[in-house]
């Protein structure tokens, strides 16, 4: 049986003045620089993250962290889920 947890950071909805930088973005202009992590993975694509879950195996728990770069709650997040990665490290992230 194969086991995937998925962590939601920050609200699903970002502010109505963060919508410009968000379009910015999207359509490839500079924005704010990814998030670094040192234990989870950047998936790049949905595609990535079906073949990820897909090749694991199924006795190891797959934590998946779903974030925005402009999102102030997940930079304020990355390290703690971090610090929990390094406790963990029997486990997949990505």
């Amino acid at each position: 049986m194969k086991l995937a947890v998925a962590v939601l950071v920050g609200a699903v909805h970002p502010p109505a003045h963060r919508l410009p930088q968000r379009a910015a973005i999207a359509m490839g202009l500079k924005g704010p620089p990814p998030i670094p992590s040192k234990h989870f993975v950047s998936l790049t694509s949905p595609g990535n993250l079906t073949e990820a879950l897909a090749g694991a195996a199924s006795d190891v728990v797959t934590v998946v962290k779903y974030q925005a770069p402009w999102c102030r709650t997940c930079r304020a997040m990355a390290p703690l889920l971090d610090r929990q990665a390094n406790k963990h490290q029997e486990l997949r992230y990505f």
